[in-house]
Parts: C-alpha cells; sequence; structure tokens
C-alpha cells in the first residue's frame, strides 16, 4: 500500500511539474543589455586582424599577446597620427594669424596628409614593439574623466614632442619671407615657391623623427632592435631621401639666395634638438606608465589578478 500510495504522489507531481514547465519559458532574455546568445552571434561577425594558417599551432596564450600587441601597435599609431594632424594645422593656422603666406602648399599638404602620413604610421603599426607585453595591465574598464592631470598628461608626452619642431618652422618661414621679400625685385614667386620645398622637406623628416619615439612606450630609442622595427626605418630612410633628392635638385635649378641662413641654422638644430626632447619626455612617459602598472595592478582586485600575467 505504502508503493502505491508512494507511486501515485509522483505521478501528481510529475504531472503538476510538466503543467508548470509548458507556462515557463526556456529561456528569458534580459531587460537590459545584450543576451549571451546575441553577444557570442555580434564577436563572431567581427573581423579579426589576427590571421592564422591551418597547420599553425594556435594557443589561447598566444592568440591573446598577438591581439594585445595589435591593439597596442594600433594605439600608438593614432596618437601619432592625431598628434601630426594637429601640428600640420597649427603651422597653417599660426602662419595665417601673423599674416604670413602658408608655409607650405596644397599640393604638398595633400601629399604629407595622404601619402607620407599613411606610410609612417603604416611602418609604425608593423614596427611597435613593447618589452615585456605579457605583463601589461590594461587597468579596469571604467568611465573616461577628463581632468587637469589628463590634460597636462597630453600636453607633456605629446604636444612637447612637435614644440621645438612647431617653433623652428614658424621661426625660419618668418625670417626667410622677409629674406625673399627682399631679395626679389618684382616677381617673388619663385622666391616662396623654394621656401614651401625646404619647409615640406624638414617637416617631413621631423615628423619620421618623432614617429621614432611612438614604437614603444617602455623603451628608449637606442634599446630598440631593428631587425623588429625595420619596416619604420625603411619607410622614414625612403621618405627623407626621396624628399632630399627632390630638394637638392630643386635648389640646383633655382638657387638658395631665398632662404636665410638662420633658416638653415634653425632647422639644423631642430633636428638635433628634436629627438633628444623626445627621448627626455619619452623617459618621464616610462616613469609614469610604471607608477600606473602598479596601481592598475593593485585595483584588479583579488591575488590571482594581480599575479595574472593578463
Amino acid at each position: 500500500t505504502k508503493l502505491i500510495l508512494l507511486d501515485s504522489l509522483l505521478q501528481e507531481n510529475y504531472s503538476l511539474m510538466l503543467q508548470v514547465c509548458q507556462h515557463v519559458s526556456v529561456y528569458s532574455y534580459p531587460k537590459t543589455g545584450l543576451s549571451p546568445t546575441d553577444l557570442a552571434s555580434h564577436l563572431t561577425s567581427i573581423s579579426s586582424s589576427v590571421l592564422f594558417k591551418r597547420d599553425d599551432e594556435v594557443t589561447i596564450y598566444g592568440s591573446i599577446v598577438a591581439s594585445r600587441r595589435h591593439v597596442m601597435a594600433l594605439c600608438h599609431t593614432l596618437r601619432f597620427w592625431i598628434s601630426a594632424s594637429i601640428f600640420l594645422s597649427t603651422i597653417v593656422i599660426v602662419c595665417l594669424l601673423m599674416a604670413l603666406p602658408s608655409p607650405i602648399s596644397a599640393i604638398q599638404q595633400i601629399l604629407i596628409n595622404l601619402l607620407y602620413l599613411p606610410l609612417i604610421c603604416t611602418g609604425l603599426f608593423f614596427s611597435a614593439c613593447d618589452r615585456n607585453i605579457r605583463n601589461i595591465s590594461t587597468g579596469k574598464n571604467g568611465e573616461i574623466q577628463i581632468c587637469k592631470e589628463v590634460l597636462w598628461y597630453m600636453f607633456w608626452c605629446y604636444a612637447c614632442r612637435f614644440l621645438a619642431p612647431l617653433l623652428a618652422v614658424i621661426t625660419s618661414h618668418c625670417i626667410s619671407v622677409f629674406n625673399v621679400i627682399q631679395t626679389c625685385k618684382d616677381d617673388c614667386r619663385r622666391g616662396f615657391s623654394v621656401l614651401e620645398d625646404v619647409n615640406a622637406t624638414f617637416i617631413a623628416v621631423l615628423l619620421i623623427l618623432i614617429s621614432l619615439s611612438f614604437v614603444s612606450r617602455t623603451d628608449q630609442i637606442w634599446k630598440l632592435k631593428p631587425r623588429k622595427s625595420w619596416q619604420i626605418i625603411l619607410v622614414g630612410v625612403s621618405i627623407g631621401l626621396i624628399q632630399c633628392l627632390y630638394l637638392l635638385v630643386r635648389l640646383a635649378v633655382v638657387g638658395s639666395r631665398f632662404i636665410s641662413l638662420f633658416s638653415w641654422i634653425l632647422y639644423a638644430l631642430s633636428l638635433i634638438i628634436t629627438p633628444v626632447i623626445n627621448e627626455l619626455i619619452k623617459r618621464q612617459e616610462i616613469k609614469v606608465n610604471v607608477r600606473f602598472q602598479k596601481r592598475a595592478r593593485l585595483e584588479f582586485g583579488t591575488k590571482l589578478g594581480i599575479n595574472s600575467p593578463f
């Protein structure tokens, strides 16, 4: 009798459970945000810049390292590209405010912005390398707040790298403009054309020198290995040689009497001072980055997170 009662009780409970399951949905979508299945479908539809062959031995650890390297290289490249664009715009705006002719022509602006900068950034992307990339902490994903410390950091680490070239280009251009006006008698277009070629050449060379300081955020320029950063070296040398050869031919045909001697001295000094200033700024940036890494590891929360390479 006990077995019969237990069996009937189980049958009643089973039928009750079936009725309840019919009214309850198998999966309930979250009220806010994406569901796990929707998130997975979005992630699988995103194209990846990391490519592997079928025969390659791919590991999760290696994939994370390669992806992190690509993301950090892209950040370095974007920082340089934005800073260089602001630098070129500032040169033209300052000259216009000073009622001076543009230091470079419209064709040269197009050449630098649409050819030289993309080539330099491409070489910078493939050459970017940071030491001990496995132990670099990215920190928590929090809200980005603009404060005095962030603005000062941006000015010190990015704007100051272009400050010496900016002053050198504007000062030498201003001096040479007055020299062209005093040298030529009737038509000054040839003098201003030569001056634009000189400015464009030195601007291109200065941008190449500045880009070398964006290759790594953890090492000085003398610690970089040429076999790992040969792309930016090849692009920089090629652009510099082509632009310098064009300038030499131009000066051989027209002459250099339109360019003031002080302009040549300023440009020569800027080629020496710019890498020195950039490496001094890089040294301070490395110290700030070390403090950030220590703070990010402590803010990670758990002991496992502090000791984790990721």
